[in-house]
Parts: C-alpha cells; structure tokens; sequence
C-alpha cells in the first residue's frame, strides 16, 4: 500500500501527516466491513473522495466491485487518478465543480444544487467523512436526496457530523469537548462566526428529520470523542457517526 501514499507535501497541505492518513483510512475500511457489511463485489460511492485515504484502504480489498469517488480539490482528484486509477482500474475519480470560498472559489455550480453523476439505484454503499461537518443544511439536504437517489434499495451510508444534542452541550459547558461549537447562524452552530464553514454541528433531531425526509432509516448513531475525551477508545471517530438504510 505504501507504493499509492501521495507525497507528504500533498497530505499536508489537505489533511496532517502520513500516519494519521494511513489510520483513519483504515479505521473506515473496517466500519464500512464491519457495520454497512461491505464486501469485495460492491459499489461503492465515496463523497469527497480528497486524496484517496478511503479509496487507497480499499483498493486490495474491493477486487470484483467499484469504487467511485469525487471532490471539489482538483489536484487531489488527479493524483488519485494518475495513481490509484492507473493500478486499480475498477476505482474512478472526478471533480465536483462546487462553489467554495477555500478550495474551488472558481466552481460554478453551488452544493444546495449539485446533481452527483451516477445513475439512479447503482450503489451498495455511500460514505462521507468529514463532509456534512463543512456544509449548511440546505445543501446537505440536498446531498442525502441525492445518496437516497443512487443508492440501491437497502443499500446504507455511513457519514460523520457534528450533532448537538443535550449530552454534547453539557460537555462544552464543563470544557470536555475538542469543539465549542458557541456560534449559531441560519440552522446550524459554527465554531467560527467569521468562517463557519469551517467546522459545522447540526441538532440531532433536525439530523434525524433531514434523514426521514430523504427515506432513509437511521440503524445507529455511533458518537464521536470529539465531545467525550474521557471515552476516547470506546469510540468509532473523532465526529459522529450514522450509519442509515435506504428503506
């Protein structure tokens, strides 16, 4: 595996060290076979797909599936194309011309609007890490509208937020959280009042009625340590997980 590792300066400037793209990488390899049943000859859809930490964990072991991927960063798109592609023939990538301030300010299209481009019902399995944790409710709507749309029926998602529920607030209160999510703006609360975008938490209950209003069943909520440190190993990640079914 060590031969599809992207260039250090590359996880850097996108994400933090080799190490730690190696590890969480795995770790969702084994949630997505442990908790969503992934299997080599499934469909996979990999939503801000970045520089292939999930596609790389996944490339021995999804031999007789696909593996299809997209992002708004084009140089992470082209490495995974030029490198994990050019191996791994079954895994496609491609760039989600989307507006955002940071890393696309020239996309044309806005995510409250974005058509994923997949057939309908093709996929086993959609994943998402850290991408609903950037977004505003009218686009993440729209994205669990769309999951719902090229998810095959009983197929499942499994996608990391921030969720605030009466549990996480106490925590910020006694300081017991990485985030103090103290902002709150049109729907959702922001660590950043300036750049919101930067880290974004959702109350669990409009979570819950987003998912119901896209026909998918919540089978778990698995939360994070990002709001319990004292109970760091016991979680799955560091945010939120929510593995749902499609009904």
């Amino acid at each position: 595996m060590s031969i599809l590792l992207p260039p250090a300066e590359l996880v850097h400037k996108h994400w933090s060290n080799i190490a730690g793209y190696e590890k969480i990488g795995q770790e969702f390899k084994q949630h997505l076979i442990d908790i969503c049943a992934l299997s080599p000859h499934h469909n996979i859809l990999d939503v801000g797909s970045g520089i292939g930490r999930i596609a790389i964990a996944l490339a021995e072991y999804l031999d007789m599936g696909h593996y299809e991927g997209f992002d708004i960063i084009p140089e992470g798109v082209k490495w995974c194309q030029d490198n994990i592609t050019f191996h791994y023939p079954n895994f496609h990538f491609q760039v989600a011309n989307i507006y955002n301030r940071k890393y696309n300010p020239r996309g044309v299209c806005r995510a409250s609007e974005f058509l994923f481009p997949y057939g309908r019902e093709w996929f086993d399995i959609v994943v998402l890490t850290s991408v609903f944790t950037h977004m505003r409710p009218d686009a993440i709507q729209r994205y669990l509208d769309e999951i719902t749309r090229v998810l095959r029926p009983g197929g499942r998602c499994l996608i990391t937020w921030y969720l605030l529920d009466n549990r996480s607030r106490w925590l910020m209160q006694q300081d017991q959280t990485l985030f103090n999510f103290e902002h709150k703006l049109e729907g959702f609360w922001t660590t950043h009042k300036e750049m919101p975008d930067v880290a974004v938490a959702l109350n669990d209950y409009d979570v819950i009625d987003m998912y119901t209003h896209s026909n998918l069943c919540i089978d778990e909520i698995y939360p994070g340590f990002w709001c319990n440190l004292q109970n760091k190993e016991g979680a799955l990640s560091s945010q939120d997980v929510i593995v749902a079914t499609k009904k």
